[in-house]
């Protein structure tokens, strides 16, 4: 799949459009896509989950809260390093501990084991996406966020980036404006 952008923040009549390639789009592609997956997967897993452990299902809101509080640490941790040590790093690095947190959890035997899995998840995700939109907002592409289709960890992590971060590096949309745009393309 190829993704068109212009450089320099241009409109798109001004000037010719540029492709990313593959081995850039992959990475945004998959990163962007693990949060919603690792939700759906935690949803419906839960009551298994306590039946095979011999827990109470209550028990298991653990692997929901330490996942969140995870990102809420983490997402401005990965924004700095990312600034620090480079975006690209730090959303490879991310995908790399989703990966070895899958691998945690699917060995795991027991609750504490599944929730070191679920703190692996919740930081990896974290650095994932906030590291994508500086790496592209640094390779001066234009970039829009849809406000409406954020979900962060909690209301002062999204009021933080929606209000402090994002808008020095993307233009912030909702999805009305992204029709809008879209017709006008």
């Amino acid at each position: 799949m190829r993704t068109a952008a212009t450089r320099g923040g241009a409109a798109a009549g001004e000037a010719g459009r540029e492709s990313f390639a593959w081995p850039f789009t992959t990475p945004l592609y998959v990163g962007s896509a693990l949060n919603p997956i690792n939700s759906s997967i935690i949803a419906t897993a839960m009551v298994p989950i306590a039946a095979d452990l011999n827990v109470s299902i209550g028990s298991t809101a653990v692997l929901v809260s330490s996942l969140y509080l995870a990102s809420a640490v983490a997402q401005p941790t990965a924004g700095k390093l990312a600034e620090v040590l480079g975006p690209r790093r730090i959303s490879l690095s991310g995908i790399v501990l989703v990966l070895l947190g899958g691998v945690v959890g699917g060995l795991g035997q027991n609750l504490a084991t599944l929730t070191v899995a679920r703190v692996l998840i919740g930081i990896s995700t974290s650095g994932v996406v906030l590291s994508t939109l500086i790496d592209v907002a640094d390779r001066d592409y234009r970039v829009y966020v849809l406000t409406d289709g954020l979900a962060d960890s909690g209301p002062e992590v999204h009021r933080i980036l929606v209000d402090k971060v994002f808008p020095s590096r993307a233009h912030l949309i909702d999805t009305t404006q992204l029709s809008e745009l879209l017709k006008a393309a």
